[in-house]
């Protein structure tokens, strides 16, 4: 029997990542998949070169899918989108909930195929204007798939990786240490952990601590300005499951979304964390009856399971909403985009390009002389830093 041929899929980021390979191996077994990265791309051949460049090689390979990584990356927006040609489109919004309303606008200027989510509740917004959507979560990479150990090899009672410093964690941390709660703290302002280290601590813990609440970062969106803090997915659950341990989980409305209230313990306050936790740590046929049903739902969701049922080139022809959802750009959104573009400047060609996409859009005309003089001045700026060293 003849085997299907891959569908070619591009992957456009901005930069390197560091869970990058999380993201891409699990599509490599579905997918031919090449990535581009925008800023060396840019930095060597300058923004229209580079265009024309990845259209040509899309034209050439017979690529069928570009997938769009935009969150913390204002350069990569709707115009940046709209000049590649290419069958279907589809946006990479792993960090949603911090960028959900400049993502958003990008989605449906471009007119994009669909977003592919870390987070259901990011999902479930998007279908809401129209647009169909993948849960694909960057954890769960085959970094994750080693036998499950017995019981009396997970000598950490309680494990936290992370950020002690955000939302109210330090809190909880305070309080469960006030209970006689010893809770094993690693990465985020602790210690610096790789993959594989994270992986070996998971595999030792008998209970592992999440924290649903997050201060929101500041991104090129308005999120940051409008509220402080969000109950978001964090992948360190399903990093838990996927090496056997049981996640203590913080509530989130995403939790009700991929478990059921028998699958994984959550709290909603120090009181209710402090008591779930020493509950069970003294109950070890409820832990193990938790964690049973914990790890195998978490299975369902790795990510080489999930993506077999992607089929970019297919699903987006079901459209939701079939007449057009767009409305105006605010100022914001291209006050963004155009002063991350004016920092990659490097070439005369990329100054005309951005001249000329400032010149095709919908804003006043003080708007653009507004972008155009602080453009001009950072330019200005960075030539003189420049000779100042020289």
């Amino acid at each position: 029997m003849e085997v299907a041929k891959k569908v070619k899929l591009i992957l456009i980021f901005g930069i390197p990542h560091r869970w990058e390979h999380q993201f891409v191996e699990p599509l490599r077994t579905v997918f031919h998949v090449e990535i581009v990265y925008f800023n060396s791309g840019v930095g060597k051949m300058g923004l229209p070169e580079f265009l024309r460049r990845l259209n040509k090689k899309i034209q050439d390979e017979g690529i069928g899918v570009a997938v769009f990584n935009v969150d913390f990356f204002s350069n990569i927006d709707y115009l940046l989108i709209n000049s590649i040609q290419i069958p279907y489109k589809w946006l990479l919004a792993h960090d949603d909930p911090t960028h959900h309303v400049r993502n958003s606008i990008t989605a449906i200027q471009a007119q994009v195929d669909g977003i592919i989510v870390a987070d259901p509740v990011s999902g479930l917004k998007y279908r809401s204007l129209g647009f169909n959507t993948f849960f694909l979560p960057l954890e769960g990479g085959v970094v994750y798939s080693l036998p499950d150990n017995p019981e009396q090899d997970r000598p950490i009672d309680v494990l936290f990786i992370g950020r002690g410093d955000l939302a109210n964690r330090r809190e909880y941390l305070q309080v469960l240490e006030g209970a006689g709660i010893k809770v094993r703290h690693e990465g985020g302002e602790v210690s610096r952990l790789t993959y594989d280290e994270m992986v070996q601590l998971l595999r030792q813990a008998k209970l592992v601590l999440n924290f649903s609440l997050n201060t929101v970062q500041e991104s090129d969106s308005i999120e940051p300005s409008v509220y402080r803090y969000l109950f978001e997915w964090k992948g360190r659950i399903l990093e838990a499951g996927l090496c056997g341990a049981l996640c203590v989980s913080e509530y989130a409305p995403s939790l009700e979304l991929l478990f059921e209230e028998e699958e994984i313990p959550m709290f909603e306050n120090p009181e209710q964390c402090i008591a779930l936790i020493q509950r069970l740590l003294s109950d070890l046929k409820l832990q193990q009856s938790y964690r049973e049903r914990f790890v195998s739902k978490c299975r369902l969701y790795e990510p080489e399971n999930l993506v077999r049922q992607f089929n970019p080139a297919v699903h987006p022809r079901r459209r939701l909403l079939r007449h057009p959802n767009a409305g105006r750009v605010p100022h914001w959104y291209h006050q963004q985009s155009f002063q991350s573009k004016f920092r990659i400047v490097s070439h005369f060609s990329d100054a005309s390009h951005i001249l000329s996409e400032l010149g095709s859009i919908r804003a006043p005309i003080w708007f653009k002389v507004w972008i155009l003089v602080r453009g001009v001045s950072f330019i200005a700026r960075r030539l003189f830093r420049k000779i100042v060293k020289v």
